[in-house]
């Protein structure tokens, strides 16, 4: 029945004109076209030249050993070079680029490289380097997703240029776009290089990227099409989750990288190792294990650990028994002790497992509220125990004082009269533990550093990274000055930084104006400063 006598044939034709649309719109952004044979930079419009127009084309001399790294590369093969930290693969990825465009050039072949570099600093480093090595024979331009730029303007600049530097997530959104014209295919690419390709495993963009270059390879196959050449450069290939454990383990996951990138022989120094060490500083590393002392010395901890305690009472009672009884609720808690010894991951998860039970089940909301609340309580406690092992209690404090007031709702008076009492009681405990040995550990490093020397401290978390450098700022002598770095993805930290911060960080570390940073797993690979001789992993591995 219908409001309207004729509005049964209105909606008809309504249905036939959002139709025709509908399938006009289906042909235009799912072209199926693929490309297998490789388009030529000349074909298309330049659209940016190099962009570090100052810098004067110049490329080092090869040593012995770096000319033994690229042979199998400069034969056409399908390799990875693995050689250590140092050793110069920039200048030999350089090497190869421009042996690969110049050989391509005399048989009248085009030729595009892509560079893949896995993390922005990285694509932004190997731009300046590469462009000063290869102005001479490369139009490039290197890519990130920070960059500014429509969908066509940036796959215009692609393939424009016959040398690109980018990250492996934008070169894969362009590979798998639905719209023609924002659309690259493997096939444009006549060489693949992809730096730190030890990542070419499990979930990580360089596995899917690769996945994408297999499927093109049998593409190509059925129509003679073109592929490109892959090389993959490391300083180590590693040897997997289970490499220590057994040997085999340990070769099987090379051998699956290897098969990842289809790469068929490894490139390494053999023949000439004496050169290679001349010219390599090898690090001397040290291990320094510290203890916590002991639970009756630390009042301040011993009070978060109370806190948490009445929080489970609070949740338990505030559950029926046989809802709570589902968890592991007791064998996870069995011993405050034990969550100041760091066995606290699996009290965690069980956390996780109660809020997401109390988001799906239909309790009263304000009571499910404030239970949810009462588990985010917890795991800010927690977190400050880890954050107080690191730092002054103080910053583990204002920073617990911080995350508590962004997450938990104002209108829940029980907990914030809680949150409250405790705060103030831990400030006044905080004094306890400002000062522990491994902070004191930390000053004797960092203070003994001599002249224009630099260092990193990595970290785990970001918050630990900002709070930290914090600290060390305070500690050092006047003139200079500590930054911090962290990915510049905005995860559910109330810490975060931009990519223009961590640029203009990286750039004032490398230049002299900043002696020490802090620094996640960002800056763990391939960031290139001379001066810095000194590393420190600070409760941290890999």
């Amino acid at each position: 029945m219908f409001l309207l006598p004729d509005y049964a044939c209105k909606m008809v034709e309504r249905d036939a004109i959002v139709k025709s649309l509908t399938n006009t719109d289906v042909t235009e952004e799912a072209n199926n076209e693929v490309i297998t044979k490789f388009r030529d930079p000349e074909e298309f419009e330049r659209q940016k030249d190099a962009p570090f127009l100052e810098i004067e084309s110049q490329i080092p001399e090869l040593r012995q050993y770096q000319k033994e790294l690229i042979k199998e590369a400069d034969a056409g093969k399908n390799t990875v070079i693995v050689a250590p930290t140092g050793s110069g693969k920039t200048v030999v990825a350089a090497y190869i680029i421009r042996q690969h465009i110049e050989s391509r050039r005399d048989e009248g072949q085009g030729a595009r490289v892509a560079l893949v570099a896995p993390t922005v600093p990285l694509v932004e480093q190997h731009g300046r380097e590469l462009y000063r090595c290869l102005k001479d024979v490369a139009y490039m331009d290197y890519l990130h997703g920070n960059f500014q730029l429509s969908e066509t303007d940036r796959i215009n600049s692609l393939l424009s240029n016959n040398l690109v530097i980018l990250t492996p997530q934008l070169l894969i959104n362009c590979l798998q776009s639905v719209r023609s014209e924002g659309r690259l295919f493997v096939a444009d690419f006549s060489l693949l290089i992809l730096d730190e390709c030890h990542h070419t495993c499990e979930n990580h963009p360089y596995a899917q990227l690769m996945t994408l270059v297999r499927s093109a390879k049998n593409a190509a196959k059925e129509n003679n099409g073109d592929i490109p050449q892959i090389v993959g450069m490391t300083a180590s290939l590693g040897i997997g989750k289970n490499g220590l454990k057994d040997v085999n383990n340990g070769v099987g996951h090379v051998k699956r990288l290897m098969a990842n990138m289809g790469a068929t022989c490894i490139s390494t120094v053999v023949n000439h190792t004496e050169e290679l060490e001349r010219h390599v500083n090898r690090p001397t590393d040290q291990m320094d294990e510290i203890s916590r002392p002991p639970l009756k010395d630390c009042p301040f901890t011993q009070k978060i650990l109370e806190c948490i305690d009445e929080l489970r009472s609070f949740i338990t009672k505030s559950l029926d028994p046989s809802e709570i009884s589902k968890f592991d609720w007791k064998v996870t808690f069995q011993s405050l002790k034990e969550i100041q010894s760091g066995n606290s991951p699996r009290f965690k998860g069980t956390l996780n497992h109660i809020k997401q039970f109390l988001e799906n089940k239909m309790l009263d909301g304000r009571v499910r509220s404030q239970l949810i609340d009462a588990v985010d309580m917890i795991l800010a406690y927690l977190k400050t125990l880890d954050m107080n092992d690191l730092l002054p209690a103080s910053k583990a404090l204002s920073h617990m004082c911080d995350e508590m007031k962004k997450k938990m709702s104002e209108n829940n008076e029980y907990l914030n009269k809680f949150r409250e009492k405790y705060r103030i009681e831990l400030k006044r405990l905080e004094g306890y533990e400002e000062d522990k040995r491994m902070l004191a550990k930390l000053r004797e490093e960092v203070l003994s550093m001599r002249g224009d020397s630099r260092c990193i401290v990595f970290v785990e978390t970001r918050e630990v990274c900002k709070h930290l450098a914090d600290y060390i700022q305070g500690i050092l002598p006047t003139g200079n000055n500590c930054g911090y770095i962290m990915s510049t993805s905005k995860g559910n930290s109330l810490i975060n930084q931009s990519s223009s911060e961590q640029m203009k960080t990286l750039n004032d570390f490398k230049e002299g104006r900043i002696s020490v940073i802090v620094a996640t797993s960002v800056a763990n690979e391939g960031i290139d400063v001379p001066q810095c001789n000194l590393i420190i992993k600070y409760n941290m591995t890999g």
